[in-house]
């Protein structure tokens, strides 16, 4: 058994998904171990005590218990739930459909409530194209025109109240998704003013053309 959970662990390092068969394995050995203990501290108590014992030697072992304990922020949470909303998205289904390069919590969302393709969304296998977006969002505003071209993305779109945006610019203050996130963008992008959304909206300006050398 111990050898079975090892290599589920290790594989789960590999492949995440791999820890959801792995966790029940895990889950005979722990209560093996929580009735063991069970038998040896609650020997002479009552059955009402015998219950509350092994209840509170399994919540080590639950993942509620560590969810319970974490911080979390409703503030934020209702935040980014108000960026998801259709009543935010649907003015975005009024421009013209394109590619959208925008942070990868909302891509499902434009894909489901506008006509827009997405480059990033919250899908484990697109990772080529989640890793496109970061690469362009933790870029310096210099340096990210030249891969948002290259994405073939006609708009940029954030919406700077969403948690993954204030994250991300926590992380990469100087890069370009904290400039768009306070309202500055660099010269290749033109704002697109939308009414009646959250989101700030950018298109490609077009590129601009050096001279020959001759």
């Amino acid at each position: 058994m111990a050898a079975l959970i090892g290599v589920g662990l290790v594989t789960a390092f590999w492949q995440i998904r791999v820890f959801s068969p792995a966790a029940p394995l895990a889950a005979l050995p722990a209560s093996y171990v929580v009735l063991a203990l069970t038998d040896r501290l609650a020997r002479s108590v009552s059955a009402i005590a015998r219950a509350f014992i092994t209840a509170l030697l399994c919540l080590p072992l639950s993942s509620v218990t560590y969810a319970l304990a974490l911080p979390h922020d409703d503030t934020s949470h209702a935040a980014t739930l108000a960026c998801l909303s259709p009543q935010a998205l649907a003015p975005l289904a009024t421009l013209p459909p394109g590619l959208v390069l925008a942070p990868i919590d909302s891509g499902s969302h434009i894909i489901s409530d506008t006509k827009h393709s997405v480059i990033a969304a919250p899908y484990h296998r697109n990772s080529a194209g989640n890793r496109k977006v970061l690469e362009a969002l933790l870029a310096s505003p210099q340096a990210a025109e030249a891969k948002v071209r290259a994405s073939g993305a006609r708009y940029v779109m954030l919406c700077p109240q969403m948690h993954e945006v204030q994250a991300l610019a926590e992380r990469a203050p100087q890069k370009l998704v904290a400039t768009l996130a306070i309202g500055r963008q660099p010269d290749c992008l033109v704002p697109l003013p939308l009414a009646g959304t959250p989101y700030r909206v950018f298109t490609l300006r077009p590129p601009s053309r050096e001279p020959r050398q001759e």
